[in-house]
């Protein structure tokens, strides 16, 4: 008589500590091992009751960034998506030009605090949604995609941001970072 396997819980902090950031449950051995997949709202990630980590994108543009999939910036994204997240969905970007009043701008801080997201990314420190979320939150500054396609540098930079974001956080308090 052979036993069936057993699955080996392993963290996803673990996963992403020895270079794993590209993973996902087949959906075979999810429904053959009772796991649940779920998307709460804004994409908080559940499997078998582990956290998926859940990100936010904050910056001037994001919306025409992605209307043309074929810009340069777009693919540039596209790119820092699938090597440093799950993909294009894991990460949720609020375009602060669409946010014309302080109503608006109160709704994406409930909605971004309420996802439970693990990171904030914002490439437009000035606006008002940066420094209330920084009020909250650790934000990492990246610089915009305008400034990246300029200037080579700034994507090794925004690279390392993403590498290790722990080590890039400003906070209302602390001076902000300029790109």
């Amino acid at each position: 008589m052979s036993e069936t396997p057993q699955p080996v819980p392993v963290s996803t902090a673990w996963l992403a500590h020895i270079g794993v950031v590209n993973w996902a449950v087949r959906e075979d051995y999810a429904n053959s091992h009772g796991l649940v997949t779920t998307l709460a709202d804004e994409q908080t990630v559940q499997m078998g009751g582990a956290h998926q980590q859940a990100w936010y994108l904050i910056g001037a543009g994001l919306s025409a960034i992605w209307q043309d999939p074929q810009q340069p910036a777009c693919l540039l994204w596209r790119a820092m998506a699938q090597y440093h997240f799950a993909g294009l969905d894991a990460v949720h970007f609020v375009d602060t030009d669409t946010l014309r009043d302080e109503t608006a701008i109160e709704q994406a801080v409930e909605r971004i605090i309420e996802s439970g997201v693990d990171w904030v990314f914002s490439m437009d420190v000035e606006h008002p949604l940066h420094q209330q979320l920084a009020e909250g939150l650790a934000l990492v500054v990246l610089p915009h995609f305008d400034a990246m396609m300029a200037q080579p540098l700034l994507k090794r930079d925004a690279y390392l941001r993403l590498l290790q974001p722990e080590k890039f956080l400003s906070y209302a308090d602390e001076g902000l970072d300029d790109f």
